[in-house]
């Protein structure tokens, strides 16, 4: 998991070539002004959502993709996000149409994202999102 400003995206293109597209994007497009949904990119691999959220999302699981790193980038307000060990949460099946295994667990950590920063979330680490706050943000699902 990386958690950095969004001025800083540019310098772990190494760790993920991916974010070119992602960053591309970002200058391209006016995230702020989309509508709550699901968008595409250029690459057939990425694509992205922009959804908002105005209260906690009550009794959310814990969410883990096997294939897909995971780059959500705060656009508006704030939100809380919670981390655990896969090693200690129980899944439910995977869903291999979505890439997303369901998890049971305990928190480890939280992370209080602000809007200009964004959060990497790589295979096999497992998050629950949407705990609090009020916030917009572009989610990219980024697949080898």
């Amino acid at each position: 998991m990386i958690y950095d400003t969004i001025s800083n995206l540019e310098k772990y293109c190494p760790l993920v070539p991916q974010l070119k597209t992602v960053i591309t994007s970002i200058n391209k497009e006016n995230f702020t002004a989309k509508d709550i949904g699901e968008y595409k990119t250029r690459s057939k691999n990425i694509r992205y959502s922009i959804s908002h959220a105005q209260s906690p999302i009550k009794n959310s699981l814990f969410e883990m993709h096997k294939e897909e790193t995971i780059v959500q980038i705060i656009l508006e307000g704030k939100e809380l996000l919670a981390l655990t060990w896969r090693e200690h949460a129980k899944g439910l099946p995977y869903d291999k149409d979505h890439d997303v295994v369901l998890l049971e667990g305990d928190p480890t950590a939280v992370i209080h994202a602000e809007k200009g920063h964004f959060i990497i979330f790589f295979p096999g680490e497992p998050f629950k999102e949407g705990l609090g706050e009020n916030y917009t943000k572009a989610i990219f699902k980024l697949r080898d």
